[in-house]
């Protein structure tokens, strides 16, 4: 995590002696799903979930570094995270809903082609779980909505990588991928004395212009 947090903090330090900075929007599809992990006496359990779709928008700056087609990017974006579920008699899905804050070094692989590598830091802003279980009791099927904000911590931090194809018109593609590197379920227990650990994983594919 030390080696993750001075990456981020050298690359924005290199872009204050960049020469030419671009700023610009970006958004897009964000398909999302966590690394969970179970323990309990000892006992580690990887729990199997699914990915939930959704999306993600922000805005970043680009500088160009003297003397290099290669350059430094950094912004900050909306991000709606989080993960399905399916267990025994019930399934949802959480939405973890947190602004991420990226440093990225782009490498020129081609004409309009970079390929990205960096971190983020993200502030995890609220969460919300929808649960749909039957009611034996009441015979039929029951959908509630609940605030579990406290079940998670608000930081997060991650490696990121992706590829960026710009046209002349200012328009981009991008595809990245986000690897949370901290566990950010809280220390609350499960149901029966568990200890959760949480890790974000998250796909991107979108679009952007640059001014």
């Amino acid at each position: 995590m030390k080696k993750t947090i001075l990456l981020i903090v050298l690359l924005i330090a290199t872009s204050s002696i960049a020469q030419t900075v671009k700023y610009g929007i970006r958004g897009g599809l964000n398909l999302t799903n966590v690394d969970f992990e179970v323990s309990s006496g000892g006992a580690s359990l990887g729990v199997d979930t699914d990915s939930r779709t959704s999306f993600y928008v922000g805005g970043f700056a680009e500088f160009s570094l003297p003397d290099s087609e290669h350059k430094i990017q950094t912004g900050l974006g909306y991000h709606a995270n989080g993960f399905k579920y399916n267990f025994a008699e019930e399934k949802g899905s959480f939405l973890i809903s947190q602004i991420n804050i990226p440093a990225l070094f782009k490498f020129n692989a081609a004409n309009g082609l970079y390929i990205n590598g960096g971190a983020y830091v993200g502030i995890i802003v609220a969460a919300e779980a929808e649960v749909e279980y039957y009611d034996f009791f009441e015979d039929r099927t029951i959908k509630e909505t609940e605030d579990v904000g406290d079940a998670f911590n608000t930081l997060d931090l991650g490696l990121s990588v992706g590829a960026e194809y710009n046209l002349e018109n200012g328009i981009f593609f991008d595809l990245r991928y986000n690897y949370g590197l901290l566990d950010i379920a809280t220390d609350e227990e499960g149901f029966d004395g568990e200890t959760l650990e949480i890790k974000n994983r998250a796909f991107m594919l979108g679009l952007g212009y640059k001014f």
